[in-house]
């Protein structure tokens, strides 16, 4: 969706990959940085290695000889695999993931053995599989390798267009947002694609145009699965792909999943318009969209649309006294506190600091954790509280002066 082609700074180690005579030597490398690529990477900052398979120069395989487009894509996936296994028996062991953006072949090319490779990567080694829905336009059963995401741990990606923004008299809509792409492969029955994701003129970084089709969409939901296993080591093939389906939204209309990135601030400001793909998401923090006094920080976390000047944030603020203890507590977006009461919506850290003053003019900053306790609260109507507690002694400490003022101050956000 519109969301997840929020591009954020990803790291990634690249191999040398060669190019098949007649195809773009730049689809590779768009895929690499779209998946975890500086700048447009949607895995969110997540180190990996990357090994690069070129299926039409791969001879390595245990299948011997390919000499079908489906068996190019057998072999490509059982040499991703060994090399998976490799890094298991001689290094730490880390979690894999398998990504195969291609097009799609008749599957009666060869069957049998892309099938089999994708089951010893889902179902015998434990490694989720990423397959792009292919660029014929028809139903994704039709095709292999993506008819196999009716498998568990096996993620069909389809494609949607990219939405223009921002709309000027209306919210978007999920439509807007990501406009059918004709190109893409179908699933008339339901069972097969598990997300759809941008894959119309998406920005990659390479090359001298945009490029267009699922490839790209598939990119991005790896990437947003890498960031899930950084997070999960442990995690099925299955959990994985439950995880990201759990986390799309879902367009009642068409009856699809739209990918989402985790990035809940990210997606907030790409929703309401105010994100330069490939450019700096940074950059529109601070900035007070619609002049009504307030930044687009403030709107986010007060709930408030930041295109309407008339809309204002709410950010419910409450001060309590429990026996000798001063309690401070804001109600936040319920994604974005942790348990520890850190602000983290796994792509951003936002720095909690209080203020005090004597004169709601002047306020003086401190660290809450020097001398009272922070941490997260109960959960009501997709909001939860943050909580900072403190000793009354330990603020007269603080301040001489019994009677004060606090306040909690959020932000700039920053990578963590």
């Amino acid at each position: 969706m519109g969301d997840a082609a929020l591009y954020v700074p990803g790291y990634a180690m690249e191999q040398a990959v060669e190019i098949q005579p007649g195809e773009s030597p730049d689809h590779p490398r768009q895929i690499i940085n779209l998946i975890a690529g500086a700048g447009f990477g949607s895995a969110q900052g997540t180190a990996m290695d990357l090994f690069v398979v070129d299926p039409y120069t791969s001879a390595s395989s245990e299948l011997g000889n390919c000499e079908t487009y489906a068996s190019y894509i057998a072999c490509a996936i059982w040499d991703a695999l060994s090399d998976a296994l490799l890094r298991d028996a001689t290094e730490e062991e880390l979690p894999s993931l398998i990504v195969v953006a291609s097009s799609g072949a008749d599957p009666n090319d060869d069957e049998i053995s892309i099938s089999g490779a994708i089951d010893r990567a889902a179902l015998f080694n434990n490694i989720p599989v990423i397959l792009s829905a292919g660029n014929q336009g028809g139903d994704v059963a039709d095709f292999v390798p993506a008819r196999y995401g009716d498998r568990a741990g096996v993620i069909t990606v389809g494609a949607t267009g990219l939405g223009e923004e921002p709309y000027a008299n209306k919210p978007p809509s999920l439509l807007d947002l990501n406009p059918d792409y004709e190109l893409s492969n179908t699933d008339p029955g339901g069972s097969i694609i598990s997300l759809w994701a941008p894959g119309a003129a998406v920005e990659t970084g390479y090359g001298s145009a945009p490029p267009s089709g699922t490839s790209f969409s598939c990119a991005l939901v790896a990437g947003l699965a890498a960031t899930y296993l950084s997070r999960n080591p442990t995690a099925t093939p299955a959990e994985v792909e439950e995880a990201l389906v759990a986390f799309s939204t879902f367009d009642s209309a068409r009856e699809i999943n739209i990918a989402r990135s985790s990035c809940t601030f990210g997606e907030w400001l790409f929703r309401h318009g105010l994100v330069v793909l490939a450019g700096d998401p940074l950059s529109a923090f601070g900035v007070d969209s619609d002049g009504d006094g307030d930044d687009n920080l403030g709107e986010f976390l007060g709930g408030s649309d930041p295109m309407d000047p008339l809309s204002r944030p709410h950010l419910p603020v409450r001060f309590s006294r429990d026996g000798n203890t001063a309690v401070l507590s804001a109600w936040l977006p319920q994604d974005l506190v942790r348990d520890d009461g850190t602000l983290d919506d796994c792509c951003w850290f936002f720095p909690v600091v209080l203020e005090l003053s004597e004169d709601l003019a002047h306020w003086n900053p401190f660290d809450p954790l020097s001398i009272g306790t922070l941490g997260a609260g109960a959960i009501s109507a997709g909001r939860r509280e943050l909580r900072f507690e403190i000793d009354e002694a330990d603020l007269l400490n603080l301040h001489s002066n019994p009677q004060c003022f606090l306040r909690f101050a959020f932000g700039p956000p920053a990578l963590p």
